[in-house]
């Protein structure tokens, strides 16, 4: 069954086309930049993530809390750096993407010589486990045509191919395949106000791409969609790709 999209854990893609994630023991997860302790626990408890085929569409499952100032707009910010993303290419390029994910919040950069109002920091990472797909399954005996005898008018016996019992013995199989978790959380906190967290933001996509770098304009973009949200809102955000 194809999928698009990433954790350290083990997921069920139910028949509803929904994933469950659980936390595995199985898969240690290593350091990346941008990732802390809260993606090495972010696979604990059950997250469902409806999925998409990888050919057409992006899934994301996000999860918002605000306390967005209502005189924000127009204000400035800067992107805020924490260990190894100080001097990490990587995350330097996720902050070009994220300025362009940005433009619907009414933020701007600061300008040299300006004193920013907001500061932007961002987690992300990816990391391995497996997904359950359940499937349907036809018996072998009864999924194939089978002869069948009949009697003519003429008296004498014929056989025909027929298809009995369609879908009488179709059943659910769970097959496990590789999978893996992509997560972002962005923290925008106000400078202004002794530096309080006013927007805080989750967005994870779950499938078989481990290649986080093209993942991630798509997570900047599902974490900034509908901005600011309402508190507490979890909600699947779906792209048609090009």
């Amino acid at each position: 069954m194809p999928l698009c999209g990433v954790s350290a854990g083990e997921f069920c893609i139910m028949s509803h086309a929904q994933a469950v994630v659980r936390q595995s023991a199985k898969h240690p997860i290593e350091p990346a930049a941008g990732r802390s302790a809260w993606l090495r626990l972010a696979g604990l408890g059950v997250l469902a993530l409806v999925l998409s085929g990888c050919a057409s569409t992006m899934s994301s499952r996000v999860t918002t809390f605000q306390q967005w100032p209502a005189n924000a707009t127009g204000s400035t910010y800067v992107f805020e750096r924490v260990g190894s993303q100080r001097d990490s290419l990587e995350h330097e390029q996720y902050e070009e993407e994220a300025r362009a994910a940005l433009g619907v919040t009414g933020l701007r950069e600061i300008r040299p010589g300006e004193t920013a109002r907001f500061g932007i920091s961002m987690e992300y990472g990816v990391t391995p486990g497996a997904v359950s797909v359940q499937r349907p399954v036809t018996d072998p005996f009864y999924s194939n045509p089978r002869p069948v005898a009949y009697v003519a008018r003429d008296g004498r016996v014929y056989y025909r191919w027929v298809q009995p019992y369609p879908f009488a013995n179709t059943y659910w199989e769970n097959t496990t395949v590789p999978a893996f978790r992509n997560a972002l959380k962005i923290e925008i906190r106000d400078r202004t106000q002794a530096n309080t967290k006013v927007y805080e933001t989750t967005a994870v996509h779950v499938g078989q791409s481990e290649n986080f770098p093209a993942v991630m304009p798509w997570l900047l973009r599902s974490a900034f969609d509908n901005f600011p949200n309402a508190n507490g809102q979890v909600r699947d955000v779906t792209y048609k790709l090009d």
